[in-house]
C-alpha cells in the first residue's frame, strides 16, 4: 500500500498516483498480492494506525513491515501504544543495525535505500516491469 505522503515528510519524489500505478504493474500477475489504494484515495497524510484499523476491518492479523532504521523512532509514531497492540511488527534488516529478538525479522540481502537508488540508478535493483518508467521519471538514461 503506497502512502499518499509519508507523515514525517513534506513532499515525495514521485506522486502517490505514479507509485500506485508502478506497484500495480509490478504485482499484476501475482495472485496473492493486492495493491491497495486506500491511503492514496484519502489524498492526505495517513498514520499507520489509521491504515491498520482500516485493514483490521478485513483481516484478523496485520503485519507491519518497517526498516530497522525506523525502529529507534517508532515510539514517536502517532498512536504508537495502540498501534503495537494491533499489529505484529516485522523489522527489515538495514545497514547492519541490530534488531531486538522480540521482533520478527525480515532479512534483506541488499544494502540499498530508496535515496541511494535515486542517486545511482542501477537496473539490477529496478523491477523490470517499470524500469524504463522509473528512469524517465527520475531523468536517467
Amino acid at each position: 500500500m503506497p502512502t499518499f505522503l509519508n507523515p514525517f515528510k513534506e513532499s515525495s519524489k514521485a506522486s502517490a498516483q505514479i507509485r500506485f500505478s508502478w506497484l500495480n504493474e509490478i504485482f499484476m500477475d501475482e495472485e496473492n498480492v493486492e495493491v491497495s489504494s486506500y491511503e492514496v484515495d484519502l489524498g492526505r497524510k495517513v498514520s499507520s494506525y489509521e491504515t491498520v484499523m482500516y485493514l483490521k476491518q478485513t483481516y484478523q492479523k496485520v503485519y507491519l513491515i518497517i526498516g530497522a532504521d525506523n525502529l529507534a523512532s517508532l515510539n514517536t509514531w502517532q498512536n504508537y501504544q495502540r498501534l503495537k497492540e494491533e499489529v505484529e511488527f516485522v523489522i527489515a534488516t538495514r545497514d547492519g543495525l541490530n534488531i531486538d529478538s522480540k521482533y520478527r525479522q525480515l532479512n534483506i540481502n541488499y544494502p540499498i535505500s530508496s535515496s541511494a537508488l535515486r542517486e545511482n540508478m542501477q537496473d539490477t535493483f529496478l523491477p523490470t516491469e517499470i524500469s524504463s518508467e522509473i528512469k524517465i521519471h527520475y531523468k536517467y538514461s
